[in-house]
């Protein structure tokens, strides 16, 4: 059986003290205020109100908690884990669509193809503009010419690329 360890709080810092000292300080604070202690494993320590309260409010949603497993009958995933596996990583990922994924990635790669197919200077003009996000004011500047042209340009290319995309 381990020795239990009490701390107070005193000056600003947690002091360790024996059982006795640890009853004396209790009763001589009683006279003042409530004194709040938790325990965990083999230490007592006093705590602020606001840290007892949280304490031991999530102590009773615990037990809750397992009140009703037992009544659900409720049987943890960690029951299923194996040298292999970890019983939650059986479970679906629904945040998570396959099908729509498996699509996207083809759309992705249909798309790198059909800019493959266009222009060494149209494929810069959409790399900049889409990837690089630069704004047709920036692009007018770097290419020496208006915005309406940039937006110009930047619509016969789109136009080109759905031709090759066929939509």
């Amino acid at each position: 059986m381990q020795k239990i360890r009490y701390y107070i709080h005193e000056e600003g810092a947690y002091k360790e003290v024996t059982y006795e000292e640890y009853q004396l300080y209790v009763e001589s604070r009683l006279k003042e205020q409530p004194v709040y202690a938790i325990r965990i494993g083999d230490v007592v320590m006093e705590v602020p109100k606001d840290v007892y309260m949280e304490f031991y409010r999530e102590k009773s949603r615990e037990k809750y908690l397992l009140r009703m497993a037992a009544i659900y009958k409720e049987i943890p995933y960690s029951n299923m884990d194996t040298d292999e596996i970890v019983g939650e990583e059986t479970l679906p990922d629904e945040t998570v669509c396959v099908e729509e994924e498996v699509i996207n990635n083809i759309l992705y790669e249909h798309l790198r193809r059909c800019i493959g197919k266009l222009p060494a200077e149209d494929q810069e003009f959409i790399r900049i503009a889409y990837f690089d996000e630069m704004s047709e004011r920036d692009m007018a500047k770097s290419y020496g010419i208006s915005q309406p042209a940039i937006h110009k340009r930047k619509k016969k290319i789109l136009f080109d690329l759905k031709k090759l995309l066929e939509i």
